[in-house]
């Protein structure tokens, strides 16, 4: 009875002790994980400046030449940016904001985006346009803090002039107005007005900055510089006939100047025509 007493106890104290091994592993593991320190992340911010013929806009009273070396005037340019995404310098695309949408308005430049990670890049790739399942929407249907909702701060009077008034249509892209000379030298005053509202998710278009190495370090703000010249819509346009142009009822000369968003024959097929680094 003795020895059977002492061979239960040498198994409970085994059993306990391989218990005790069990927990304490389990309990390491789960520790190990809780104390690896997280990479702190940086913050980063896209800072857009308007453009009209190669000069920054900062005046929409002011006459500019654009790259067809004719007189222009613009006072009113939105523009939706999404779906952005960071190409690091291994050449991987990461989107740490993917549902981070911008409307860029003419006189507004600063958009902070978040938190991305740290880490070495070199560059950046958006889309110009909304998403299908945002830009087939009801922008009531949206929180005010969204640019695409019709509770935006930004709207007057609850109207939010970036859509188009259907959910079948969706939203312009881009809406632009201002004026140009149509004479024959172009040089003249600006006095034929200009209206082009861009959409339709045929035209959302993807932009590849070109490479620039930037570094993102850990709790530090980091700011992206470009410049949007709007006056490369213009470009291979009558502007005596084609001054205005709504994608619903024009898609093919909005389709046609959607094109003049990624390339522009004078700088080539691979050069970005409207985005610029600053």
């Amino acid at each position: 009875m003795k020895k059977l007493l002492i061979k239960q106890s040498y198994l409970t104290l085994a059993a306990m002790t391989m218990a005790f091994i069990m927990i304490n592993s389990f309990s390491g593991c789960k520790k190990k994980e809780n104390n690896t320190p997280a990479v702190a992340p940086s913050s980063l911010n896209f800072h857009f400046h308007t453009f009209a013929g190669n000069q920054e806009d900062t005046d929409s009273t002011k006459v500019y030449v654009n790259q067809d070396g004719i007189n222009m005037r613009l006072y009113f340019s939105n523009i939706f940016i999404s779906n952005i995404r960071l190409i690091t310098a291994a050449g991987d695309t990461i989107s740490p904001i993917k549902d981070t949408v911008l409307l860029k308005h003419f006189d507004e430049e600063t958009y902070p985006l978040g938190n991305v990670p740290a880490g070495n890049y070199k560059t950046v790739k958006f889309d110009v346009g909304l998403p299908a399942k945002i830009n087939h929407s009801n922008p009531m249907s949206w929180p005010s803090s969204e640019p695409y909702s019709d509770m935006n701060a930004f709207w007057y009077g609850n109207m939010n002039t970036m859509y188009s008034g259907t959910t079948t249509n969706g939203y312009n892209f881009v809406n632009i107005k201002g004026y140009i000379d149509t004479s024959k030298t172009g040089k003249g005053v600006p006095t034929q007005q200009f209206s082009y509202q861009l959409g339709g998710d045929n035209i959302r278009t993807t932009i590849l900055m070109p490479e620039q190495d930037f570094t993102l370090v850990a709790g530090v703000p980091y700011t992206v510089h470009m410049t949007i010249d709007f006056g490369y819509l213009l470009h291979g346009l009558n502007l005596k006939t084609q001054n205005k142009c709504n994608f619903v009822t024009n898609p093919a000369l909005a389709a046609q100047m959607a094109k003049n968003i990624i390339t522009y024959p004078a700088y080539g097929s691979s050069a970005p025509a409207m985005f610029r680094y600053e």
